[in-house]
Order: structure tokens, then C-alpha cells, then sequence
């Protein structure tokens, strides 16, 4: 058993150092960053007192939630209305629930320019000191039952698609892509995202050797890594921090973004 153990591991492990690599990507915040928080809010989550308080804290620019529900909007819509006017939701919900994205900047809402399918992810852009940054907010099923699992890729294609679709022109230069995607690293089907990718973008999640960002069960090592930060060479991560949230069965994404002039 120790033998078998031990082959498993030396497996993984190489699995697990071909992904990871270790370029710094912390440089000097500038005056014209945009700064950014992610998170996975869990749909249940009730922690509100916590929740305002880390985000008064980090004081970001822009929040981008997946799992954000009505009960949260409730709690929070006093604070989220002082702080950050503009919103954008997918385009099948008129409510606030999912993907939601609150910020200080004006909201160019283009989830409306198509006909979207799934309502699993958002598409906008903000324009910041004199540069577009265009965003994809992704929040994919779990892949808990076989139903949910063929759910997934079929999501995850379906980005793709559409994907191709808007950049196949190269209209925008400056391209994020966030979000629980719901799939490892190791997973055959992260190649329908590497293979779109390629030479465009880069995961600067693979920086971050043991970016767990999932609790799977209640034991502490059984975690995933299942979030993902796709940026294309125009933009430049300053720092990126992994953020710990009461209520959440995710670790949240803190990072500073800026173009490259």
C-alpha cells in the first residue's frame, strides 16, 4: 500500500510541477492599476457583518461575485450602492443573483449583444485611464452528478464558441477571464480552455504553487484548485493575494491589474 502511495504521488507530483512555474509577478502598484476582488460568495453564505467589513478593508475597485444571492443584495445594497454605483449582472437574470458585478467605474454591459446561452457568464468592460479592459466573469455547474458533469463542458464549450466568436477579430486587446470554473488543472477538459488560449492568454493562477481554492469536504488537505485568472501579454498582474472569507467554500482572488502602455 505504501508502494502504491508512494508511485501516486510521485504521478501527481509531476502532473503538479509541469502546471505550477514561478515567474514573479509582483511588481509596484501604480496610480492607474485597477483593483479587483473575486469571490465566490457561496450561495448560503450569511457572514454579512464579515463580508462588508473585508471588503471596506481591501477597499477594491471593482467586485466580481459568483454564488451572489438576493439575501445578500438585501444585507448588503446600503453599502454596495455607496461604494459602487455601477452594476452588471448576467443578461437572463434581471436580479441580483449569480454573477454580479459591482464597481466604481462605468459598466459596458455586451452580454446583451448576443444571444447568450446558459446565463453562465458575464461579459463587459470598463474603461479606465484611457484603455478598455474587457472582462469574462465564468461560474460553471459542479460537476456533482453526471447530469451537472456533462452541464459543465457543455459550458465550458460554449464559452469557447463564443469566445472565438467576439475576439476573432481582435477587436479588444486587453481581455480578463475570471472565474470558478470548476475544473483542475489536471482535468482532460481544462485543454477546451488551453487549446483557445494558447499563445493569447495566460493562467497567472499556475504562478501560485498550491492555489487550493476549494474546500471539498470538511478535511483541511482535500482541496482544489478550481478558479482560474486568464489575462492576455497587453495586461500585467502587479500582485494577486489568496483571501480567506468566513461563509465561503472558496478562497477569494485580491488582485491589481494594469495595461501595459
Amino acid at each position: 500500500m505504501f508502494l502504491i502511495f508512494c508511485s501516486l504521488f510521485f504521478v501527481w507530483s509531476k502532473q503538479f510541477n509541469a502546471f505550477y512555474t514561478s515567474p514573479p509577478i509582483q511588481q509596484e502598484i501604480t496610480s492607474w492599476s485597477l483593483h479587483i476582488l473575486f469571490a465566490n460568495l457561496q450561495k448560503d453564505n450569511t457572514k454579512y457583518t464579515e463580508l462588508e467589513k473585508i471588503i471596506s478593508e481591501k477597499d477594491p475597485d471593482v467586485l466580481m461575485f459568483v454564488e451572489f444571492a438576493d439575501h445578500h443584495y438585501e444585507h448588503l445594497k446600503d453599502f454596495l450602492k455607496t461604494n459602487y454605483p455601477y452594476t452588471n449582472n448576467i443578461s437572463r437574470s434581471r436580479t441580483f443573483v449569480d454573477s454580479m458585478v459591482f464597481s466604481k467605474y462605468p459598466i459596458n454591459n455586451k452580454a446583451d449583444d448576443f444571444s447568450q446561452w446558459a446565463w453562465r457568464y458575464g461579459y463587459f468592460s470598463l474603461y479606465h485611464n484611457g484603455e478598455n479592459i474587457n472582462f469574462y466573469l465564468l461560474h460553471t455547474s459542479s460537476p456533482d452528478n453526471y447530469s451537472h458533469f456533462t452541464m459543465r463542458n457543455e459550458q465550458l464549450q460554449k464559452f469557447v464558441d463564443d469566445f472565438n466568436i467576439h475576439e476573432s477579430q481582435s477587436i479588444h486587446k486587453n481581455i480578463v477571464v475570471v472565474g470558478d470554473f470548476n475544473i483542475t488543472p489536471w482535468s482532460s477538459y481544462y485543454t477546451i480552455l488551453e487549446d483557445v488560449f494558447s499563445g493569447k492568454m495566460t493562467n497567472i493562477t499556475k504562478y501560485i504553487p498550491f492555489l487550493f481554492t476549494r474546500k471539498l469536504f470538511a478535511l483541511p488537505f482535500v482541496q482544489a484548485h478550481i478558479d482560474h485568472l486568464w489575462i492576455t501579454p497587453t495586461l500585467t498582474i502587479l500582485s494577486i493575494e489568496k483571501i480567506f472569507i468566513p461563509g465561503s467554500d472558496h478562497k477569494w482572488f485580491l488582485f491589481d491589474i494594469q495595461y501595459n502602455k
